[in-house]
């Protein structure tokens, strides 16, 4: 059996922007889980601290997510500078950033739990 024209099957355009934005976004992704536990934990341990030194370890350990999440959002930023709008526009590198910015947050309300009530504005 032959096909005439009219019969002949219709190539789809597929849009992969979806797959090439998970692909983008995947080492961002698989730090998140580590990041979240740490903020629970010092989230947790933040309320009920009292001695300096393990409010400087817990600062510490604050700034060092913090150096983590502004190194990701350089990374992303040139892993989708080249990507074409369609992918570095897409709903999923939007939900990220919303992600990082909700670590930030998170972050800036435990560091400012554990600084000292006398340490206010210069």
């Amino acid at each position: 059996m032959t096909l005439d024209a009219q019969e002949l099957p219709v190539r789809r355009n597929m849009n992969h922007d979806l797959r090439d934005a998970r692909r983008a976004l995947a080492a961002v992704m698989d730090r998140f889980p580590s990041w979240q536990s740490s903020i629970a934990r010092l989230k947790t341990l933040s309320k009920r601290t009292e001695a300096a030194a393990e409010r400087n370890g817990m600062l510490a350990e604050c700034a060092r997510i913090l150096h983590e999440i502004r190194e990701t959002r350089t990374d992303l930023i040139l892993m989708l500078a080249e990507a074409p709008q369609s992918v570095a526009g897409h709903s999923r590198v939007v939900d990220v950033e919303r992600a990082l910015d909700s670590i930030e947050c998170a972050l800036a309300q435990i560091v400012q739990r554990l600084l000292p009530r006398d340490m206010g504005p210069c």
